[in-house]
């Protein structure tokens, strides 16, 4: 794939892309994020986690998350509680370059391309710490993740029950950089606004 390729050559530009905000998880959110995965239902946690998580195991999670290093995105809605989160885990070996996708949608919020939006999200960052190698890795059953998967591009490799999905990302580049820097530009101004708005709420 070459370098000069846009973002949207991973797939169809999801309809929440640009539309969404979407903000990297810090202190300030981390509450929230917690939040939200407290809320998916048992089936839920089993495709997200691989396995029935209990409220203590996904606390233990969320506070074992290293925010210095990995990077977790959330959609906020017009109250900025979490209604979509995913996690990016980047390898800590030194010659590594590759990074893990999950992600979680809250049931109500499905269908409209926020997973898209969050993995399209995720991949201009990753292009930005040099990351190669994207992938997912899912119970065979999780077709949300496999559609997902598939949208973007993704070589998918059945392993039994399991199955991995991974997208060779090409090196970084201009496009690229601008791409990520009105994004960021941009969260941070509808954040901005979304704040002054709930803070006038008050007053009404």
């Amino acid at each position: 794939m070459e370098a000069t390729k846009s973002l949207f050559s991973f797939g169809a530009k999801s309809p929440a892309f640009g539309q969404t905000l979407i903000v990297r998880v810090d202190v300030e959110h981390v509450h929230k994020l917690l939040a939200h995965l407290l809320q998916l239902s048992g089936d839920d946690r089993y495709l997200r986690f691989g396995y029935f998580a209990t409220d203590e195991q996904i606390t233990r999670y969320v506070d074992g998350i290293d925010l210095d290093f990995d990077d977790v995105f959330a959609v906020l809605d017009a109250d900025l509680q979490v209604t979509a989160a995913a996690h990016v885990a980047y390898s800590r070996e030194p010659s590594a370059t590759h990074a893990e996708f999950g992600v979680s949608v809250q049931r109500a919020m499905r269908g409209h391309g926020l997973g898209l939006a969050l993995m399209q999200r995720a991949i201009v960052h990753a292009r930005t710490r040099e990351v190669q190698r994207f992938f997912i890795h899912a119970l065979a059953e999780n077709r949300a993740m496999l559609n997902l998967a598939r949208k973007v591009g993704m070589t998918i490799e059945s392993h039994g029950n399991e199955v991995t999905g991974y997208l060779i990302l090409p090196p970084d580049n201009l496009i690229n950089r601008i791409t990520h820097t009105l994004l960021l530009g941009g969260s941070a101004a509808e954040l901005a606004v979304r704040k002054r708005a709930r803070w006038l709420r008050r007053f009404t």
